[in-house]
């Protein structure tokens, strides 16, 4: 930090004692205002282990990971607290009978918390062996059904903002555990895209949607999870980064425009249309830095639960 005659807040004062004094007061007062600062930024409930600020361009610092509960996935009620703070890009799934929650903490790495998990529960951080240095960041795990799971997620290889790069790379990683993660040779995709969200065909073989440019969803196809092609045209416009499932008759697709979670529904995968009316948005969306983003959504039993990316402080409403 610099000192107080360096950035202009008193002028040069002759060596006397009442001038150190007046200097020290000032040091003093500049130093616990950045110690505040930082205490007020972190707060109770902070996921991670970093105390720096990542080194990608875009700080999460202001974002923090919410819940909501629905009876039918359309009308949404939003859960009180804060599951994660420093977070985003999060997935909810069933890990072995357990809601659990993966997401990017502090910008920089991957970690893991239970849905229910009190405020202030310390996440799990995830480790990825024969990961080489590089930004890792929009994780999507899939149970394999062998005891195995699979991780895709999002490598950016210069430590670039992954929304501004053409050079993504979505990886994949294997493991036991759930915990230590061996990463699969190869890539599975490559190009100027975000958010993987993988589901898995009822006629076998997998697809991956892709957020490109923000606002245009994507899709790829895999016979086997590892190797996958693009798929012609687009499957949404106007939103992305997507949770998708299969609810019969129809596909479920979750994703964010702006700053409101919305729903698209399709008959096959690959047409989705979208309902204008939004199911989550801030109590006062106009507020600059307020907004929901990122849905991930989980069906147990009769009941649905979502985790999304929550910023500013203003609360939300359901819309229906």
């Amino acid at each position: 930090m610099r000192s107080v005659s360096e950035k202009g807040f008193a002028p040069p004062l002759p060596p006397t004692p009442i001038a150190l004094t007046v200097l020290l007061m000032l040091a003093c007062n500049a130093d616990h205002g950045q110690s505040s600062a930082g205490a007020a930024q972190d707060g109770p409930g902070a996921a991670g282990r970093l105390d720096k600020p990542p080194p990608g361009p875009e700080d999460p610092s202001f974002k923090f990971l919410a819940r909501a509960r629905s009876s039918d996935g359309r009308s949404w009620e939003p859960m009180p607290g804060v599951l994660a703070e420093r977070a985003s890009s999060p997935q909810l799934l069933d890990l072995g009978g357990v809601s659990t929650v993966v997401f990017v903490s502090r910008g920089n790495h991957l970690a893991q918390i239970p849905f229910n998990a009190d405020s202030g529960q310390e996440a799990h951080e995830l480790t990825i062996q024969g990961q080489e240095a590089g930004l890792v960041v929009d994780p999507h795990m899939l149970p394999l059904g062998d005891g195995r799971y699979r991780l895709y997620y999002l490598y950016q290889p210069e430590g670039r903002d992954p929304g501004r790069a053409g050079n993504n790379q979505v990886r994949s990683a294997i493991s036991r555990d759930l915990r230590t993660w061996e990463r699969e040779p190869g890539v599975r995709l490559e190009g100027g895209f975000v958010d993987p969200d993988v589901v898995r065909l009822p006629g076998g073989g997998f697809r991956m949607y892709l957020t490109r440019g923000a606002e245009t969803v994507m899709s790829a196809i895999s016979p086997d999870g590892l190797e996958f092609i693009l798929e012609d045209g687009s499957r949404l416009l106007g939103g992305g980064v997507t949770s998708t499932l299969y609810r019969q008759p129809s596909w479920l697709m979750y994703y964010h425009v702006r700053n409101r979670i919305h729903l698209a529904t399709s008959p096959d995968g690959l047409a989705f249309e979208a309902d204008p009316r939004p199911l989550l948005q801030p109590e006062h969306p106009d507020v600059v830095g307020a907004a929901v983003e990122s849905p991930s959504v989980l069906v147990k039993g009769d009941q649905w639960y979502m985790v999304y990316a929550s910023s500013g402080r203003q609360g939300l409403r359901r819309e229906r």
